[in-house]
């Protein structure tokens, strides 16, 4: 009898700290998800087992252990059936990596940007490039602080749509912007490109503030798409920012390392209670994407303001994601709700303009990566050729 109880206690502190292990990590391997369900199967045969011991006779629990058993193969096939459907898999999953990358996980500095003078390698799927980041941390030139005569220099901020993930330096939109304002217009330019992968408007305008404000600037363009109301909806607006130069999000749900690791988990948060991709409930995601949209117009509003002042001009420029050209729709109602309360600013909505751009059912194909679901240089160009008709007739 005490050997059968220590057998069990063995099992269970072994599987239970190479689960803690694989939960602690982040683990997304079939083996982490097969610990989930294994753990609380030998928790029941424990609780049986002593029941037979101090109770009851041992033939009273046997269909007990049998349906126990059936029930945990039958869970472990549908978590291997959810896998190779590959439902509910994340971004990050999507791109081949294999460990879950937690959006609330806070792995840059408060200016959001990489290391100075760095060179970094972007491998995904469907391309392969490097990028050199100069003395700031951000991937472009090293930026001019004095005047050039009569150039004018053009900033712009966004996420990985404005850094160019998914094309080489020389083919990002702010370098196909820099030579399409060089030939059509009778003014000389010099485009600046300060976006980093994962920024969001709040981001941005802490780095023109900070690290950004004593250039000359002829326009700043903050640049943002649906994902920036996500963002933010983690993030939340400017008190973020602490004092000490540190930044805090949103905190996860106890229960994400769970997701992490099971897709029968996923499948329960997501399709069943409906979460939705960052773990929030229906209730609470609505909530939170109005208040971003609402942070959003208030840090572009503030920078308009403050920009004005410096007779520097200001531009916001909407970017579809893929998916969103074919419907001519957004993502996000919420997206719709801040272009309202942009209006005043008149932002450039390329939604319509990406519309419109190509025969229905050959956008995606033809603009965006199939996996990535970033720009190709092709999508990049076209971006930038509508930015550049805001500047100059051609």
């Amino acid at each position: 009898m005490i050997r059968s109880i220590l057998g069990y206690l063995l099992s269970l502190g072994v599987i239970g700290t190479i689960e803690f292990y694989f939960l602690s990590s982040y683990s997304m391997s079939f083996l982490a998800a097969g610990g989930f369900l294994l753990v609380p199967f030998l928790l029941l045969l424990f609780a049986v087992r002593l029941s037979e011991i101090f109770f009851f006779r041992q033939k009273k629990f046997w269909n007990i252990r049998v349906m126990a058993l059936s029930l945990f193969f039958a869970l472990l096939m549908a978590e291997g059936a959810l896998r190779f459907l590959k439902k509910n898999i994340t971004y990050n999953e999507m791109l081949g990596y294999n460990r879950y990358a937690s959006p609330y996980w806070n792995n840059r500095n408060n200016w959001y940007v990489y290391d100075p003078l760095d060179t970094f390698s972007m491998l995904r799927k469907d391309f392969h490039y490097y990028r050199t980041t100069n003395s700031l941390g951000i991937p472009e030139r090293e930026l001019n602080l004095t005047g050039t005569g009569n150039t004018k220099k053009i900033l712009c901020l966004g996420d990985s749509f404005t850094e160019g993930i998914g094309a080489p330096a020389d083919s990002t939109w702010p370098r196909f912007l820099e030579r399409y304002l060089n030939s059509a217009c009778n003014d000389s330019f010099i485009v600046y490109n300060a976006g980093i992968s994962g920024s969001d408007p709040i981001y941005e305008a802490h780095l023109l503030r900070g690290k950004l404000w004593d250039i000359d600037w002829h326009t700043v363009i903050f640049c943002i798409n649906t994902t920036d109301i996500e963002d933010c909806k983690i993030r939340g607006g400017n008190e973020r920012f602490f004092a000490d130069s540190l930044v805090t999000y949103r905190q996860a749900p106890a229960w994400e390392p769970f997701y992490a690791a099971s897709y029968l988990f996923r499948f329960v948060i997501n399709n069943i209670l409906r979460y939705d991709r960052v773990l929030m409930s229906e209730e609470k995601s609505k909530k939170l994407e109005a208040d971003s949209a609402k942070a959003i117009w208030l840090t572009l509003q503030k920078a308009k303001t403050e920009l004005d002042a410096r007779g520097i001009s200001l531009m916001v420029v909407v970017q579809p994601l893929k998916g969103e050209a074919e419907t001519n729709s957004f993502h996000s109602n919420y997206m719709d709700s801040l272009l309202l309360l942009l209006s005043d600013l008149k932002p450039v909505n390329l939604l319509s303009y990406f519309a419109d751009s190509l025969p229905r059912g050959q956008k995606s194909k033809d603009l965006y990566w199939i996996t990535d679901n970033h720009f190709k240089p092709e999508g990049y160009k076209l971006m930038a050729w509508r930015i550049g008709k805001e500047f100059c007739v051609n």
